[in-house]
């Protein structure tokens, strides 16, 4: 997770902001400091789900590590692209399907068997993802904040980020990882 420094460097930092240092910095400053211990707990729980996955010992997959809506291209035949592979990698397939676990996944996840057969997949691997991707985001905003926007306006678009994106997850991600949990038994079970 290399992530990691950066997220416990920056929040060491917002330690010793003060309204000197801006209004961006500041707002970071009084909404993180007191999650910080939220924060630290779910790096933990990360580094646990880390290790369960690393003992289940998932295959390796080609991974594009970045699929959302802007980076599919559906054309006219109904033909779907995935665009902008600069970060693809080999990664266990949750890497890739924890983006497809909202509120139609069991149709997703069906299809997906249909194309893949019954290839393992961990509801803990994909918690590691829904863990991962939330807090390597939170620290791209934090860094951005901290040390890269040159207006307070993108500030505010990046503190709205970090609440909307990262912090209001928070309390659902052991919901979402029972939820896959099941819909996984689920679908082996109607195989």
């Amino acid at each position: 997770m290399p992530f990691e420094s950066a997220l416990r460097d920056g929040l060491r930092v917002l330690e010793s902001v003060t309204a000197s240092d801006g209004v961006g910095r500041l707002a970071l400053r009084d909404l993180l400091l007191p999650q910080e211990a939220t924060v630290f707990s779910h790096l933990e729980r990360l580094h646990a789900l880390a290790e369960q996955a690393r003992a289940l010992h998932p295959p390796l997959v080609l991974c594009h590590t970045d699929i959302h809506g802007m980076n599919l291209l559906l054309n006219t035949s109904g033909d779907l692209y995935i665009l902008d592979w600069e970060g693809a990698m080999l990664a266990p397939r949750e890497h890739d399907l924890f983006a497809f676990t909202g509120e139609h996944f069991s149709t997703f996840l069906a299809a997906y068997r249909r194309w893949t057969g019954d290839a393992p997949l961990y509801a803990d691997v994909f918690g590691f993802y829904f863990y991962r991707r939330n807090l390597e985001d939170l620290t791209d905003w934090i860094m951005r904040i901290l040390y890269e926007n040159t207006d307070e306006a993108q500030n505010d678009l990046d503190l709205e980020g970090i609440k909307h994106d990262c912090l209001a997850a928070w309390p659902y991600f052991e919901i979402a990882i029972e939820r896959v949990r099941k819909q996984l038994r689920d679908i082996n079970h109607d195989s």
